[in-house]
């Protein structure tokens, strides 16, 4: 019981305060011999009733006071005489609780605007700190994959919502697809269907209190996951020339049952963010996929020269990102070694095409030239305007052909001098040149064994026996872990079923 009237007085303290101050000064106006000169005292609660109560209540708290005053004068009138007529008494009591109305009034009015002023100045700041924490992940993140997820957690946290969902609007296949779903792995839905669906067509913002009332919206994934939709705000998102490339979808207010309209103003400056980003991430997606075609376009072109060496730089390209994931190189590493691997043959460009396209063994001076082309794809990548990420790119490419031990080309580096990406490329292109044919013969050690694709047997020994020769130990090991994958990567195709058999046979 002591509990609850303290919870009682404690959400009520303003009230008290105030009729406490009402009452003291009721009691000093009943005690006093000039009641009527003490009448502006009562101006006293009025104004901390403005303070902390508002207009409505000061109001009534004027009221209250005339009243209180009334029953004094009408129970004991020569109280309040001075000088004067009961009639003046009355008109004067009048006078004073109209002026005393019209305070609470005013003063009720100006708290209650300086209230609102502050509660829309908190509300506001609140919003530039949102849009302020949005702008700041916008520019400390350059990594769309990761920037989207973050920016969709904040929205989430903006819009006191359960969770937010970004779809992309994809024309040319008439579909959308989230690309970043919180909670929920991809969903892919045909235009036009759904909540989204229909926001994505008619360019519309959805606003309801229950997603379950309206006859477009699928229970499907609801059902699927065991969630219920309830309360939905679902915008579009448009690029600088107003083409509709996004939606997001907010679902479940945490806090009240619906998105109201402070809810919805927000989430549509936070939307303008949002597809500054998104646009951002096309253009760069367009500049990246242009960059990447036109290597692999170029990487093709020199593979190409030769019959037996086409698809060459795609497939070392492809056995060195699988060893690069193996030992958990990170996204940029990855980005390293994928362009050196498809450029790392560039510099063949620059030899003769009596020696490029020459069947059969080298002479000691067509070998001598052959062996500069790795220092030719330095002196031609160094020429390429490569972003600052991918800086190290013509010296990984141009040390494909060195080894650990210091005994290959051309500059004759050792281990600690080759980078980690130029290590993975020498195990991906002699795997690929031994298990290729070829129109010179490959040899182990001073064994020619023909130019034929070798065994895969063979090539496994011949990588083993290398370890800590010619190649890192530590690249060999994860490249054989991931080399059931390479093979089926191209089973069929450069790998006959046979070729793959046999190896398998003898394990």
């Amino acid at each position: 019981m002591g509990k609850r009237k303290k919870n009682y007085f404690v959400k009520h303290f303003e009230q008290i305060f105030v009729l406490t101050v009402l009452v003291s000064v009721s009691i000093i106006n009943y005690y006093i011999p000039y009641k009527l000169a003490f009448l502006n005292f009562y101006y006293l609660p009025i104004l901390i009733a403005s303070y902390y109560l508002g207009r409505n209540q000061t109001l009534s708290g004027a009221i209250l006071c005339i009243l209180w005053v009334v029953i004094y004068a009408y129970l004991s009138p020569e109280s309040f005489f001075f000088e004067q007529t009961r009639s003046n008494l009355f008109y004067n009591i009048m006078a004073w609780g109209s002026f005393l109305i019209l305070a609470g009034i005013i003063l009720g009015n100006a708290q209650d605007n300086n209230k609102q002023f502050l509660k829309n100045q908190i509300a506001l700041s609140k919003k530039l700190a949102i849009h302020l924490a949005v702008s700041s992940g916008l520019n400390s993140e350059m990594d769309f994959d990761t920037l989207f997820p973050l920016i969709i957690h904040r929205l989430t946290e903006a819009m006191k919502a359960e969770r937010t969902s970004l779809f992309i609007i994809d024309e040319e296949n008439q579909e959308m697809w989230t690309k970043v779903a919180e909670q929920i792995g991809e969903i892919r839905l045909p235009l036009g269907e759904g909540v989204c669906g229909r926001v994505a067509e008619t360019g519309e913002t959805i606003n309801v209190k229950d997603a379950w009332e309206l006859p477009y919206f699928s229970k499907e994934f609801d059902l699927k996951y065991n969630f219920r939709t309830k309360s939905m705000l679902c915008m579009p998102i448009t690029n600088r020339a107003g083409k509709r490339i996004g939606i997001i979808q907010v679902i479940n207010k945490l806090e009240g049952e619906y998105f109201n309209r402070e809810d919805q103003e927000l989430l549509q400056g936070l939307v303008a963010q949002v597809a500054i980003a998104l646009e951002n991430s096309f253009l760069m997606d367009e500049l990246e996929v242009s960059f990447e075609s036109s290597i692999r376009t170029l990487s093709a072109t020199v593979d190409a020269k030769h019959p037996l060496t086409a698809g060459h730089s795609l497939r070392v390209t492809e056995y060195a990102l699988m060893i690069a994931r193996e030992i958990n190189l990170d996204k940029e590493e990855q980005e390293i070694i994928k362009y050196s691997a498809l450029l790392h043959d560039i510099g063949k460009i620059g030899i003769h095409d009596n020696v490029l396209l020459k069947g059969g063994p080298f002479s000691p001076e067509e070998r001598a030239e052959m062996n500069t082309h790795p220092a030719k794809t330095e002196t031609i990548l160094e020429k390429f305007h490569f972003p600052a990420r991918l800086k190290t790119v013509p010296f990984i490419a141009a040390c494909h052909h060195e080894k650990v031990n210091g005994q290959g080309y051309p500059e004759g580096l050792k281990d600690e001098q080759l980078p980690l990406g130029s290590k993975i490329l020498a195990v991906a292109d002699v795997f690929d040149a031994l298990t290729s044919p070829r129109e010179y013969p490959k040899y182990d050690g001073e064994k020619k064994l023909g130019f034929n694709p070798m065994p895969l047997a063979k090539v496994v020994s011949i990588l083993k026996k290398e370890r800590g020769h010619q190649f890192d130990p530590n690249i060999v090991d994860a490249f054989l872990r991931i080399l059931p994958n390479a093979l089926e990567l191209h089973r069929g195709t450069h790998f006959p079923e046979e070729y793959i058999n046999k190896y398998t046979e003898t394990l």
